[in-house]
């Protein structure tokens, strides 16, 4: 098949298709712990008109929350819901990372790189299902294509400067995602710096869409009092001293490069290969290299920026969680995708090539595709048990914790408070708090902001403050039951303590609160206290 427009929409659907094939399974997954904290937030604004940080709680840029509220509004408040809306958004992807790909690389070549990115997004499974950093690495090919559209016009237009703002409002969007992916932004002031015609327009026009993005931001927390130092405390002071000084040792990034060795090992041949032409003429590949496109100055710029810009988010968060490498694996599967290219070229001899091939997709296949979340549902098929049932069991290893049990409490919240009546939730997860139909007291969506501390075990005045908050809104609005959550042990390593003992370690909760409540039942790892008066 020649190298054609054609060619191009062959491929085109290939990447499609088989986004599609491989994302199939995500459409089964229920939500995890931080997909439930961002759609109770969501469903906070959708509900009460609560807006991020002033209604409810993250120490993250709004962005995913936003996000959430989409999603809902478009497919329901539902698991499957929010899955469906992360496969449309996936094969947005992929069709805009082909699209880009296509600039420099054969259409086959990007076909398997995009296949590549949805395999490397899969093999992590639930963990990494629809994290923010997805939606960030989204609207970075958004920004990209912009910037490109911006720098293709020959000539001064309204387009072209069209273009560049919208190109400064995807970038600064990866912003609202999380706050370490800021310096994106400055990537493409750099980019159409480098330009030849209409720099400074372009750029007065970039950083127009960056400031229009920026004051959508904040001018809903600038209107409500007190709403920019809310928004300033959580974002800056709890992330800096607090939630920040969580960091894991460097080895980590070791163990997730070889747990991602498929991807990294191919790329460094790749990248091997593109800058040494002798050992392509060595592996007599030098067929394949000739439909490679060399990037112009101000694009390989560009791609520097991104990995820089994402090694220093990696280094600064210091968690190192696989979702953490998202924007840089946007730069390394391409090169991953000509290694493997490469490696199949210099096989001699079609019937090995096809061998080859058939051996790489079956141990990718067995080795990288999530097939342990696949048999749960395929034996629930097989012996015709409800699927909700493999659903509970992937939300948590701590049956206490899983997914049918905040739906039980959430239940008996809601069939058994007086009508009218609020709740609260000092809680790990937000599953009790997304499912319930009442008001929840609280704006902390979670107990975090009230239990971690610094590493020196104290709570800064902030913190202190929020405790005090916490106390007078259920002096205030005296709540019908307050569910505490005995767990999960998974995450109780970060505040050494679950919400059920360390609420007693907040001043006024046993001499105000605890005399007019009492223990009313246990479901699951909550245990529920229902007002007495």
């Amino acid at each position: 098949m020649p190298d054609s427009k054609l060619q191009r929409h062959y491929y085109l659907f290939a990447a499609l298709a088989g986004t599609l094939a491989l994302l199939s399974i995500d459409l089964l997954f229920p939500l995890n712990w931080d997909n439930e904290i961002f759609q109770s937030m969501a469903m906070d604004l959708i509900r009460f008109g609560r807006l991020p940080y002033l209604g409810s709680w993250a120490h993250d840029f709004p962005g995913t929350v936003y996000m959430q509220w989409l999603s809902i509004m478009l497919f329901g408040n539902s698991d499957f819901g929010f899955r469906s809306f992360d496969m449309t958004l996936h094969l947005g992807m992929a069709w805009m990372f082909y699209s880009l790909l296509c600039h420099w690389l054969s259409p086959r070549t990007a076909c398997l790189a995009v296949l590549l990115y949805m395999l490397h997004y899969i093999s992590d499974a639930f963990i990494m299902a629809s994290q923010r950093d997805e939606f960030a690495t989204a609207f970075l090919l958004i920004g990209t294509i912009l910037l490109f559209a911006a720098a293709k016009f020959q000539k001064s237009c309204i387009p072209k400067y069209l273009a560049a703002i919208g190109a400064g409002v995807a970038l600064t969007t990866m912003l609202t995602f999380r706050a370490t992916y800021g310096t994106f932004a400055l990537v493409g002031i750099v980019f159409f710096l480098l330009q030849s015609e209409d720099r400074i327009y372009l750029v007065v026009s970039y950083m127009i869409g960056v400031t229009c993005l920026l004051s959508a931001l904040l001018i809903p927390y600038a209107i409500h009092h007190g709403g920019i130092e809310q928004a300033y405390l959580i974002i800056v002071r709890y992330n800096l001293e607090i939630y920040g000084e969580i960091r894991e040792p460097f080895k980590i990034v070791v163990i997730q490069i070889m747990k991602r060795k498929l991807f990294f090992l191919p790329a460094f041949a790749g990248i091997l290969l593109a800058f040494r032409s002798s050992l392509r003429r060595t592996f007599n590949i030098n067929r394949l290299w000739r439909s490679v496109t060399l990037p112009k100055s101000s694009e390989r710029w560009l791609f520097v920026g991104y990995c820089v810009c994402g090694l220093i988010s990696l280094l600064v968060m210091g968690k190192f969680l696989p979702y953490h490498f998202e924007p840089i694996m946007l730069v390394v599967l391409p090169f991953a995708a000509l290694g493997i290219e490469s490696l199949i070229a210099a096989i001699p001899g079609r019937p090995w090539r096809i061998t080859a091939i058939s051996a790489l997709c079956l141990y990718a296949f067995l080795r990288v595709y999530p097939l342990f979340l696949v048999r749960p549902f395929a034996n629930a098929i097989m012996t015709g048990e409800p699927i909700e049932i493999a659903k509970n069991n992937m939300t948590s290893a701590e049956a206490g914790f899983r997914r049918n049990v905040d739906v039980a409490a959430a239940s008996y919240i809601d069939e058994t408070a007086p009508s009218g009546n609020c709740v609260a939730c000092a809680t790990l997860t937000a599953g009790v708090r997304l499912r319930t139909t009442r008001l929840c007291v609280s704006r902390f969506t979670t107990f975090y902001p009230l239990s971690m501390s610094a590493p020196d075990g104290s709570h800064p005045d902030f913190q202190q403050a929020w405790r005090i908050e916490f106390i007078d809104s259920l002096l205030i609005e005296r709540p019908y039951y307050i569910v505490l959550g005995n767990g999960p042990a998974e995450v109780v390593d970060w505040v050494h303590k679950p919400p059920s003992q360390c609420i007693h370690e907040i001043e006024g909760f046993d001499s105000l609160i605890m005399p007019h409540y009492k223990i009313d039942t246990n479901i699951g790892g909550y245990s529920i206290l229902r007002r007495s008066d």
